[in-house]
């Protein structure tokens, strides 16, 4: 009896005590027992990226990038965590990886703007502002109401040169967010670079009257007002 006793303290005889029924327990489930939950690949997606908001929010920055990782791992679709990744990437300057993250965003047909346009940012982040002009005209389709998108690719239009497409995509942009003050400069820019100075000097005049400019972009616009007034007409 004392032996039986010691190997059932010890775990070693626990099948062989019979139940209740006198029947034994093996294979049986606990009376009660409440069933396992299953979580799915996108509810664990959830819990990850909601954890390394958390932890973004402590500074705790390395320990969010691999809890972000995570989320992608289990849910390649949850768009909220492949851009924070791509994010916390390019605050390293690891362009490559995040570039490379967010061309799998793209495949995989999910925010499509946001991605194309946190992929151009790089682009123009690494110098390649060609690159980035593809990369927001490639996807451009899907973005003709968004203001934000329009904008972004009349400033690289503007940049490589291309006044009239960006004077185009300027006004698409001001129809959609009128009272936005760097669009209503960057149209007055491709409006004077064009030759239409009465057009761009009520464009600056608007970006003026805003309110929304920095100290910089003020004084940047009082000089072209300046430049336009003195322009023979």
């Amino acid at each position: 009896a004392s032996t039986s006793k010691r190997n059932i303290m010890s775990g070693e005889a626990v099948d062989a005590m019979p139940s209740r029924n006198g029947i034994a327990g093996k294979g049986m489930e606990p009376v009660g027992a409440a069933p396992v939950k299953q979580i799915s690949p996108q509810q664990q997606a959830e819990y990850s990226y909601q954890k390394a908001v958390a932890l973004l929010q402590q500074g705790r920055v390395a320990e969010a990038q691999e809890s972000l990782g995570e989320s992608v791992r289990a849910a390649p679709d949850h768009a909220a965590s492949r851009q924070a990744l791509a994010g916390i990437l390019v605050e390293k300057k690891q362009y490559a990886q995040a570039e490379q993250l967010l061309r799998e965003g793209l495949s995989r047909g999910g925010s499509q703007m946001e991605f194309a346009m946190a992929m151009a940012r790089i682009q123009v982040e690494r110098g390649d502002g060609r690159g980035a002009l593809e990369t927001l005209q490639q996807h451009l389709p899907g973005a003709k109401d968004h203001a934000a998108y329009q904008a972004f690719l009349a400033a690289l239009l503007q940049r490589q040169g291309q006044h009239k497409p960006a004077i185009e995509h300027y006004l698409t942009a001001l129809r959609l967010a009128p009272a936005s003050a760097s669009s209503l400069v960057g149209l007055g820019i491709s409006l004077q670079a064009e030759n239409h100075p009465a057009e761009a000097q009520e464009a600056f005049s608007r970006a003026r009257t805003s309110g929304g400019l920095s100290p910089d972009l003020q004084n940047f616009v009082e000089q072209r007002l300046k430049q336009l007034q003195q322009q023979p007409r």
